[in-house]
């Protein structure tokens, strides 16, 4: 290493300067050689750790690319609630085909509370071909006291001409009339297409000729 080189030179120093003059001579240009060779040499083991102790603060040192926080991703806010009101599901019976949505629909807003209520669920109950449905809300009118007005009516016969009970759409149609109802076109078309259905060509005559 460059400490056995160093004293090996200064022990070969002392030893010519202890001769003559020459010796001397040689000796200092010995040891000047041997110094300088040895400063070469040892120069990387003095200067490298020093450039590195040196360069490590610069490492460490981060640009300002990379200290500037790093914007997060928005987190996406929560979809808001929906507002559901009475008169959107109502909307929500009047689009749907499906009876177990329908009965969904009903169970949620019971108890039905004018005619206007009551007629968009036989409506509905009619599309699905549940004329039997139509029918029991027709009679829970009755028993909570909500009066059935024409279109009611007509749409709980259209429910039995499309259940092809002709024989019940006659008895709604008799029904209105004694409770004072007026059938308009509406009905007569409703009861004529029941019976019509059902191959009671009769009946469907006799309505024709009211």
């Amino acid at each position: 290493g460059g400490s056995t080189t160093t004293r090996f030179a200064v022990t070969m120093a002392s030893f010519f300067l202890s001769s003559a003059s020459s010796g001397r001579t040689f000796a200092l240009v010995f040891l000047w050689g041997s110094l300088l060779l040895c400063g070469r040499r040892c120069a990387p083991l003095v200067v490298g750790p020093q450039q590195k102790v040196r360069q490590r603060p610069s490492l460490l040192r981060s640009t300002p690319t990379e200290s500037a926080a790093v914007p997060l991703a928005p987190t996406p806010a929560a979809p808001a609630a929906r507002n559901v009101t009475r008169g959107s599901m109502f909307v929500q019976v009047k689009d749907t085909r499906h009876a177990s949505e329908l009965w969904r629909l009903m169970t949620l807003l019971e108890p039905l509370r004018d005619p206007r209520e009551y007629t968009i669920f036989i409506s509905a109950w009619g599309r699905c071909r549940k004329p039997h449905m139509a029918l029991s809300l027709l009679s829970e009118m009755d028993e909570r006291k909500v009066p059935p007005n024409v279109i009611t009516y007509n749409a709980v016969i259209a429910a039995c001409q499309k259940g092809k009970q002709w024989a019940r759409a006659l008895s709604l149609l008799n029904d209105m009339r004694s409770r004072g109802v007026e059938p308009n076109v509406i009905t007569y078309s409703a009861a004529i297409s029941a019976c019509e259905k059902g191959a009671r060509w009769e009946h469907a005559l006799s309505l024709l000729s009211d």
